[in-house]
């Protein structure tokens, strides 16, 4: 297996389909947990991790999801959110 660094990633990336370039991003996020957790736990010791893994495995699961295949809910609070957006940009 070769490794790539972040030129020939983003050349390997260019054109590509964008849940192409969120499935990696949010594999990279996931392969990022062990570290996370060693630097945690080196940090704060004896606290629990159980909460901040959760936490972290939400909020990767959630953006790989909504970044993907969004559900129909993930679609509707996007297009909530953008349609505030616009609206506090007609007001500045």
């Amino acid at each position: 297996m070769s490794e790539f660094g972040r030129e020939e990633l983003e050349a390997w990336l260019e054109g590509k389909p964008r849940e192409v370039c969120v499935a990696i991003a949010h594999r990279a996020a996931l392969r990022a947990v062990p570290f996370y957790a060693r630097y945690i736990n080196d940090w704060i010791e004896g606290r629990s991790l159980d909460n901040d893994m959760t936490v972290w495995f939400r909020c990767s699961l959630t953006s790989g999801v909504a970044g993907t295949w969004p559900t129909p809910e993930v679609k509707a609070a996007a297009d909530a959110a953008a349609a505030a957006a616009a609206d506090d940009d007609a007001y500045a």
